[in-house]
């Protein structure tokens, strides 16, 4: 009689092998052969197309299966056979974009694109069609933009204006000058460089009512004089604009004006403030009614330069001037108050 021989099988099931699939390195015992096998990515298998190709099982299964490099123990990807190589498999027509939705053999795909080519040129001219027509929606919805953008900049503008035109001098609890309004100016140093330089000769303030339904003033100043006192003083003017309350106002503008350079001394009692006033007189000019905006009128030797950097006139780079109107008069103004047109 033959018995099967228990030991023997044991030790010969537990000898040492390698995975027969080429690239595998899986080593384990006889008995644990049939088990890799079984999911062996390295593994030859038929392809489930019947393309006649044997792929190992990993580039089969899934669409992208991980290798470990055996030299640098990092992990990359091979891409699956059914998608990227295999002959049978089904894709889509290279000119998918243009409209074509035949699906195709990978090994048929040269032929398709011969035996469609007629098609193929229709649906690109349906598509060209297509893109004109898009391209010309495009360009209607970019005019309507456009034009709607410069609806948009003209209520800006008008927003502008009016918030411009909305500034209105402060009432204060004074008979003599009871309407003020402050100019603070920045950067005075780069201003004055710039009208030495003859770069920008005057700089002005944004417009503004003496009250609400009165007259439009702005200030204007010529940083190194202007006339008598040019290279060497600060030149101060006011100029009467066209507003909108013009039709119901007294002309000419008879009020008395009051310039003040403010002493930015921290103690109230110690500041020497820089104040010259402004009286009406008979002459007219810049005083009639303006039919766009008059020329301005104001002082030419306001404050020298060198009274301007003695004090606290000019902190931080930056000065205030307050601005006062008073009631109308009857009264001629002083000899040295000029207009500040051109030479």
């Amino acid at each position: 009689d033959v018995f099967p021989d228990k030991a023997t099988q044991r030790k010969i099931l537990s000898f040492a092998i390698k995975c027969p699939s080429e690239g595998c390195e899986w080593t384990g015992e006889l008995r644990e052969k049939e088990d890799h096998i079984h999911q062996c990515s390295k593994f030859p298998v038929t392809c489930p197309n019947k393309c006649s190709c044997l792929v190992p099982r990993g580039k089969v299964r899934t669409p992208f299966v991980d290798i470990g490099c055996l030299i640098c123990r990092q992990f990359f990807q091979v891409s699956n056979h059914l998608e990227d190589d295999c002959p049978l498999s089904k894709i889509p027509c290279p000119h998918v974009r243009i409209g074509c939705k035949t699906e195709v053999r990978r090994k048929e795909v040269d032929s398709h694109l011969q035996d469609f080519m007629k098609i193929h040129l229709d649906l690109a001219c349906m598509k060209l069609r297509d893109t004109e027509d898009e391209l010309k929606k495009t360009q209607d919805k970019l005019n309507d933009t456009q034009e709607t953008t410069k609806t948009l900049t003209k209520k800006l503008e008008t927003l502008q204006g009016r918030f411009e035109t909305s500034t209105v001098m402060i009432k204060s609890e004074s008979s003599t000058y009871p309407w003020w309004f402050v100019w603070k100016l920045n950067d005075f140093s780069n201003i004055l460089r710039q009208a030495k330089a003859a770069e920008r000769k005057s700089i002005e303030s944004d417009p503004f009512y003496t009250e609400i339904c009165g007259y439009k003033l702005k200030l204007r100043i010529h940083p190194n004089g202007l006339r008598s006192g040019k290279n060497n003083y600060l030149s101060v003017f006011f100029a009467i604009m066209k507003g909108e309350y013009d039709a119901i106002l007294n002309w000419p503008f008879k009020r008395k004006v009051k310039f003040t350079l403010i002493d930015q001394q921290d103690d109230p009692d110690k500041r020497r403030n820089i104040t010259m006033v402004i009286k009406k007189s008979d002459n007219l000019n810049g005083y009639e009614r303006p039919k766009v905006e008059n020329s301005g009128r104001g002082l030419c030797n306001f404050i020298s330069h060198k009274t301007l950097y003695s004090r606290r006139y000019l902190v931080d780079d930056t000065l205030f001037i307050r601005f006062e109107i008073g009631p109308a008069q009857k009264v001629t103004f002083p000899s040295y108050l000029v207009s500040d047109e051109s030479d």
